[in-house]
């Protein structure tokens, strides 16, 4: 199995835990869309849109939510970064 439990020089990350319903289908979508299905990437996306689908929308300055948005951020700074270096050689 692939291991990512080794990023780069500070490199921001996500995790899944296995008690989010929506986890299997996150990771699914991921994967399809990456080798190219992207009708069973749209399939796995809206089974993952279905169950995250709030009763309850959480409020956006949460914790949880503000967190997320901090490390989406983060994470497109350091693919920023990483693609320069890798130009530069």
């Amino acid at each position: 199995m692939f291991d990512a439990s080794n990023p780069r020089d500070n490199e921001p990350f996500f995790t899944l835990l296995g008690r989010d319903p929506a986890a299997p289908h996150i990771i699914r979508a991921w994967a399809y869309k990456r080798c190219g299905q992207d009708g069973l990437a749209q399939i796995e996306a809206s089974k993952a849109n279905a169950i995250t689908e709030p009763v309850f929308a959480q409020n956006s300055g949460e914790e949880q939510i503000r967190s997320a948005f901090t490390l989406a951020d983060e994470m497109e700074t350091y693919r920023r970064n990483y693609n320069r270096r890798q130009r530069a050689g």
